[in-house]
């Protein structure tokens, strides 16, 4: 199977980057030790950050990143489970992973990770670049979805699953200060990536409908005082409403594309915006 580099990095990050920004909500204030319990949640205050209604205007709109023309004509996805236990994050057996093609409601593929976590399937491109998704199903677990930000159109090594559970999402909005949560709305974590799958700093989310938006500080862990990405790229939506989501990213005057994301109520989801 052929891969590119480049496609690779953004895949692998944007998909481990809701794993990065939950360990950090449930485990990085206890330090680089890994430890299991939370010695202290940071102080959050009274501030209140949410996107406005309309997607912000920019002088001009990010160049957008190319797809190879020469694609093979199936390509493996591959990766680990991963959950969350308490304060841990850990392998996931037992998960089933579907990849689906476009808006298609069926699976275009399935399989079922295995003791350590790990599953790995086939996906066909038919020679082109193909707008896909991943979701991860386990039982007393939230559905899982990731969005990839480029199409689908090289093998993809490492691409985890994140299955979470609803106080794991209450947790991360009160070390936000975007408690409390409006009832029936949604999760989306955000990375914010060039086209190296570099992580993107100094953006600012803008969705519609409007949301409340958070960011990770300067130290890692979710503040509701951040106005703009930090070093990781990261971004959280919380109150996102079922149906479509518009988000982008300004950088530096610098519009990204709109990227169209599905939000189904019950679920949490991921993507990652590149231009």
């Amino acid at each position: 199977m052929g891969s590119n580099p480049r496609y690779l990095g953004r895949m692998k990050i944007s998909a481990y980057f809701v794993g990065a920004l939950v360990a950090s909500a449930l485990i990085g204030a206890c330090g680089s030790d890994a430890k299991t319990t939370i010695d202290a949640a940071p102080t959050v205050d009274s501030k209140v950050i949410d996107a406005p209604v309309a997607i912000a205007d920019a002088p001009a709109n990010m160049s957008t990143c190319p797809v190879p023309g020469n694609v093979p004509a199936m390509i493996t996805i591959s990766g680990t489970g991963r959950q969350v236990s308490g304060f841990s994050i850990g392998t996931a057996p037992d998960v089933t992973v579907e990849a689906f093609r476009g808006n298609s409601t069926t699976p275009e593929t399935t399989t079922t990770t295995a003791a350590d976590g790990k599953y790995s399937l086939m996906f066909a491109t038919n020679g082109m670049g193909v707008d896909g998704s991943i979701r991860g199903k386990k039982a007393t677990f939230l559905d899982s979805y990731l969005y990839p930000g480029v199409k689908l159109y090289a093998d993809v090594s490492s691409a985890p699953v994140l299955m979470l559970k609803q106080g794991d999402i209450d947790l991360i909005a009160q070390l936000s200060g975007a408690s409390p949560l409006a009832p029936n709305t949604n999760f989306v974590g955000v990375a914010v990536q060039d086209c190296m799958g570099n992580n993107v700093a100094n953006a600012v989310i803008t969705t519609v409908p409007a949301t409340k938006v958070r960011y990770n500080g300067s130290n890692g862990l979710p503040s509701n005082s951040g106005t703009k990405t930090s070093t990781d790229g990261v971004a959280f939506i919380f109150e996102a409403p079922a149906g479509t989501l518009q988000i982008t990213a300004t950088v530096n005057g610098m519009s990204y594309p709109v990227r169209s994301v599905p939000v189904i109520a019950g679920t949490t989801a991921a993507t990652v915006l590149t231009p």
